[in-house]
């Protein structure tokens, strides 16, 4: 009977022509869907701050690597642009730019007042305007100009003007002027060469352009579209034809390469219209119809075998290479960008079978002869050294087809393939699978026969001097084979031990002390330690038993308090020269592992990348680590990851382990191939952020494209955002932003890749904002800064309080005047009451002191008739200061400061006294009006006004009716006092009475008027007005 394991794997194999690796170039495509103003992308340069220019057929964009600023005329504003349709740009040594167009001549742009102005055959003898090409000549600081229909033309910087005849100059003007439609101008050395219609490439030499001979309408480069003084020395040129033409320093046509593939020139078919060098010395070829060509310089060839990521066969207007080796194609369908920093990862494509299954690309290991074998889900991809083809065999074993899953280059030199039935030693030399050999009973264990499962990683064991071969099928128990004893063993958890084996197996790494770490998808991080006693040489060969050895397992725990935390989740290991490790886990990102510290053994990495994969150590600087996302570089000192993906060529879909044999190269599979680098020649981003202020919004609204200067705003315009842009075109979305508000921030925030910055409702005040950038290998830019003044509102400045200060002092003094002024007025009124008294009573009282003395006499004479008389006086003396003392108290009463209480005290008095003369009398006052306010004065004079007034009617008027009204004229109270006595004969300032005189008097002191109107028996009427 045969041997079970003799019988062989049945085989498949296909063989595949693939190609050796080819350069890949790999492009960023930008369009209207972007942000930039028209798909037709005409010209292009950079400026010194950083920013790139791109024309369009509608509009001038600035581009600063994240966002499109997009410039277009205004009708009627002279200060825009000049024209939509751009066509060429140029930068002078002022920081100007000029911008070419189609129809309107040309224009020029400061940044400094972003302000456009525009030249054109209405203000400046331009012979077209249409513009060709701009060139700026920093020799002769000036700039060439190339019409169409309208030779060339210099412009003078300094004069801002045309050189005509009339003007002094040092060139041939007229002949300038001769040369019909120039299409470019390049300079080598300074001397201009001209590419103009069949006129081929003419050279400026002494001054003037040397005559050339017309040339055959079929003479190769007759009429050149573009131009370029390459780094050969030479000038090579696009014509109206199917060739690219290389000239020498003599403008002389040396030799011209057609392109096409037809090996004949022919001038009605495809052209080359633009032209550029990149930093390998390869010519970029912009065409009309067949988009880009590249020629080598070095072998003097058109280039065939050049895979572009994205085709380009629409028109490549211009062709661009800034400082930093970026190629910029402009294009009919956008502008495509190629950053040398971002095709640094070698590609290869592989083949997949006809059957519709997964080709995802596991492992692969590369023998000492050179020798390449790469395992698939698919099958084995496999090269020998020198080959440029990958051959490729599909397996099948015991009637299915077998999916490869990992590979191992053991010590003993045998490589071992695992699959997702069992593990196989590959025949190198007819590449065929072997099973690993053991007892004929053993043929139906699961190590032969793994039921939805893989072998995910196979590595070595070593046992004293003896290795092992171990296996990890995922969801089942290790497995170790002995391939010289012929004997399997299977790993189990050890009696009494309560640490949960792992069996979600994901890798094994035997580390420089031979010790055994798992990483699996359920324990995470755990070590498997052999029984001392155990030894391969102590089990029978070939031994009937499928062994069972007992493991002895640790694993580890943060402990900090009470609480412990666990790490469940490992998928990839590396180790460092001072015993600890690095981890990678799906749940919790990168973890620096160090199983000597019994209580906090995990240090987590904090980071916005918690879901790593594959990781694979560069140096003591570098790791490298696999994500969903793409491939991570974590910079160990600065403690920063830099992401590349697919702008960087990586390829999506990336995903796994680095593979196990890699040496200084490392090499990782995706589906349907895999990428390789060199970790140590990956070049940095050495490209120093230009950081600007771009945009402004203020209280939400738009108000500037570039903040350069000062911003002054009012108080209520406090809400502001700031854009800021890196103008870095590598990796523009992993450049972080920091910034600070002196007087606001104690300090720099960092705002990470987010270009925005706001504050609301900023408070008053004078501030600065300060703000860098870094780009995402660590190089900062220079820290710029923008005063910023919030005005505060008229009432919070100083001149505010100083105002206040003023008005409240002035406030106090007139307050004090006024205090003093009630205080004489107090006084005064107290010197009136005084004198009032002194005067009036006083007198009265004397009086009565005198009659009582001559009654006295006269009763000590016994005439009393004579005595009664006195004693009447006396009488009415005592009645007389009584009204006067009752005047005095009245009118000092504050109580009574009110018109209504001075109309009841002269209704009172006129009660008293016109009733007792039979004189009828009425009072009138407006209610409202009574209510009014009066000063003592006031109702004391005009009370004695009425009392002397009603004195004077019982007196001499005759009268047999008074009326007393109280009136509101022009803001002044009016009181009038009519009878209809027999009046008297009144001439005007006659006030020779006393009563009179005392009634002018008091409405003098009350600063009123008085008038008397009186005649004849038609009575008398008193008026006055205070």
């Amino acid at each position: 009977m045969k041997r079970w394991w003799l019988i062989p794997v049945i085989l498949v194999s296909f063989f595949h022509s693939v190609r050796g690796q080819e350069k890949s170039i790999a492009f960023k495509h930008l369009t209207s869907e972007d942000g930039l103003s028209d798909n037709q992308v005409t010209c292009m340069l950079r400026d010194r701050q950083g920013f790139m220019w791109i024309g369009t057929k509608d509009g001038l964009n600035r581009y600063d690597g994240r966002d499109f600023y997009v410039f277009r005329h205004r009708t009627g504003d002279s200060t825009s642009l000049c024209s939509n349709n751009i066509t060429c740009l140029a930068y002078d040594n002022d920081s100007i730019l000029w911008i070419g167009t189609s129809v309107s001549g040309f224009c020029s742009y400061d940044f400094r007042t972003q302000k456009f102005k525009t030249y054109h055959k209405d203000n400046t003898p331009l012979g077209s305007n249409s513009i060709n090409v701009i060139r700026f000549d920093s020799v002769r600081n000036c700039l060439w100009l190339g019409l169409n229909n309208g030779g060339l033309q210099l412009f003078h910087l300094k004069t801002k003007s045309i050189a005509t005849p009339d003007t002094k100059s040092s060139l041939d003007i007229e002949m300038l002027g001769a040369v019909r439609s120039t299409y470019d101008i390049v300079f080598k050395n300074s001397t201009p060469f001209i590419a103009s219609l069949t006129e081929s490439l003419k050279k400026l030499a002494n001054l003037s352009f040397k005559k050339r001979t017309p040339g055959s309408p079929l003479e190769p480069a007759l009429t050149i579209n573009a131009a370029l003084a390459a780094s050969d020395g030479n000038i090579w040129c696009g014509a109206w034809d199917n060739a690219l033409h290389q000239f020498n320093d003599d403008a002389k046509l040396v030799q011209s390469y057609i392109f096409d593939g037809s090996q004949k020139l022919n001038y009605s078919a495809d052209e080359i219209i633009s032209l550029a060098e990149d930093a390998d010395h390869i010519l970029w070829c912009g065409t009309k119809n067949s988009g880009l060509h590249f020629f080598d310089l070095k072998s003097k060839t058109f280039l065939t075998r050049v895979h572009l990521s994205e085709a380009i066969a629409s028109r490549v207007y211009c062709i661009y290479r800034d400082n930093f080796n970026r190629i910029w194609v402009g294009t009919g369908q956008g502008l495509y960008v190629h950053d040398p920093l971002q095709n640094q990862f070698e590609v290869t494509l592989l083949p997949s079978p006809e059957e519709k299954i997964s080709c995802k690309v596991f492992d692969g290991v590369k023998t000492a002869s050179g020798a390449e074998y790469i395992v698939a889900a698919c099958g084995l991809y496999y090269r020998y050294k020198g080959e440029k083809q990958y051959h490729f065999k599909t397996f099948d074993y015991r009637g299915e087809r077998l999916q490869l899953t990992s590979i191992h280059r053991s010590r003993d030199g045998n490589i071992y393939i695992g699959t997702n039935k069992t593990i196989f030693i590959l025949d190198t030399a007819s590449i065929e699978l072997k099973v690993i050999r053991s007892n004929d009973k053993l043929k139906n264990v699961n190590f032969y026969s793994l039921y939805s499962s893989r072998f995910n990683c196979i590595t070595d064991v070593r046992v004293g001097e003896r290795n092992l071969i171990c296996g990890l099928p995922y969801g089942h128990t290790a497995m170790i084979a002995d391939p010289e004893r012929r004997n399997l063993f299977w790993l189990s958890q050890g009696r009494g031990d309560t640490v949960i084996i792992e069996n979600l197996f994901r890798k094994m790494f035997v580390d420089s002390s031979n010790r055994m770490w798992i990483c699996g998808a359920s324990q995470g991080i755990t070590q498997f330690i052999l029984p001392p006693e155990f030894h391969p040489d102590s089990f029978p060969v070939s031994d009937t038993a499928f062994h069972k050895i007992f493991l002895y397992e640790r694993e580890w725990k943060n402990n900090k308090g009470t609480k412990t935390s666990t790490v469940n989740d490992v998928y990839d290991i590396a180790e460092n020269s001072d015993g600890s490790f690095w981890l990678t886990s799906e749940v919790s990102g990168l973890i620096r592992f160090y199983p000597e510290n019994d209580t906090m053994p995990f240090s987590f990495v904090q980071g916005s990348f918690q879901s790593l994969q594959g990781l694979a150590k560069q140096d003591e600087e570098n790791l490298w680590i696999i994500t969903s996302k793409g491939l991570l570089n974590y910079i160990i000192p600065k403690g920063v990851y830099k992401l590349f993906d697919s702008k960087q060529g990586v390829p999506q879909g990336f995903s796994g382990y680095f593979f196990n044999d890699s040496d200084s190269i490392l090499t990782a599979g995706f589906e349907g191939g895999f990428i390789s680098f060199n970790p140590r020649q990956i070049k940095r981003d050495e490209e120093k952020p230009q950081v600007q202020v771009t945009r402004l919004w203020v209280m939400d609204v738009a108000s500037d494209s570039l903040l350069l200067n000062k911003l002054v705003l009012r108080y209520d315009h406090n809400f502001l955002k700031f854009y800021l842009s890196s103008n870095c075109f590598t990796n523009n979305d992993q450049v972080t932003y920091t910034y600070q508000l002196t007087g606001i921030d104690d300090g720099w925030r960092n705002n990470e890749t987010n270009p925005f910055i706001t504050y609301t409702n900023l408070p008053p005040g004078k501030y600065q904002l300060r703000f860098k950038a870094m780009n995402s290998d660590g190089v900062e830019s220079e820290v710029h800064s923008i005063p910023i003044v919030i005005v505060p509102p008229f009432y919070e400045t100083i001149y505010f309080y100083v105002l206040i200060a003023a008005t409240i002092m002035a406030g106090a003094y007139a307050f004090y005047r006024y205090r003093i002024r009630q205080i004489l007025k107090i006084q005064e009124v107290r010197n009136k009451i005084a004198r009032d008294l002194h005067d009036d009573i006083g007198s009265t009282i004397g009086s009565i002191n005198l009659y009582s003395q001559v009654a006295n006499l006269k009763l000590n004479e016994k005439t009393s008739e004579e005595v009664k008389s006195i004693l009447d006086k006396i009488e009415t003396s005592s009645r007389e200061i009584i009204d006067k003392t009752g005047d005095v108290v009245w009118a000092a009463n504050p109580a009574n400061d009110s018109l209504k209480n001075l109309l009841l005290r002269i209704e009172s008095y006129s009660a008293s006294v016109l009733g007792a003369a039979g004189i009828q009398f009425r009072i009138i006052c407006d209610e409202k009006l009574s209510e009014s306010f009066l000063e003592m004065d006031e109702r004391k004079n005009l009370f004695l006004i009425c009392k002397e007034a009603i004195h004077n009617i019982i007196k001499y008027a005759q009268a047999t009716e008074v009326l007393i009204s109280f009136t509101k004229t022009g803001g002044h109270l009016k009181l009038l006092i009519t009878d209809n006595g027999i009046g008297f004969q009144h001439r005007e300032n006659a006030y020779n009475g006393n009563g009179l005189k005392n009634m002018k008097a008091r409405v003098e002191g009350l600063k009123g008027t008085l008038n008397i109107h009186s005649e004849q028996n038609n009575g008398t009427s008193i008026e006055i007005v205070v």
